[in-house]
């Protein structure tokens, strides 16, 4: 069915992966959409990270570096140590995008730097 289809290709696109966030791992606990989280744009260098808390049965989003007031928002839909390619393949194919944030302007030789 159509509809069935569509509504899939829009739960893939939006959903995030929750994961039980323990000390320095995380268990993938499945998927879901947040009516807000699920708003924040992608960076490969991202200024929050979402978990999700059991205990609370509720997902979090808890900055990881400082946000400058007027910045957006940014949460990276891979694994932010992936190396380039394997992002961009990931969320090309996920996410039907290509990155065009600061860290995929940089060059291989700046990137090593």
């Amino acid at each position: 069915n159509q509809g069935d289809t569509r509504n899939m290709g829009l739960f893939h696109t939006n959903a995030i992966t929750l994961k039980q966030m323990d000390k320095t791992e995380g268990r993938i606990l499945g998927a879901a959409v947040f009516p807000t989280i699920s708003l924040i744009n992608h960076s490969c260098a991202p200024n929050v990270a979402w978990s999700f808390n059991q205990g609370r049965n509720e997902a979090e989003v808890r900055v990881i570096r400082e946000i400058s007031e007027g910045e957006e928002i940014l949460a990276c839909y891979t694994d932010p140590l992936l190396q380039r390619a394997e992002r961009e393949k990931i969320l090309k194919s996920k996410y039907n995008f290509v990155c065009d944030c600061q860290v995929c302007f940089l060059s291989d030789e700046s990137l090593a730097e």
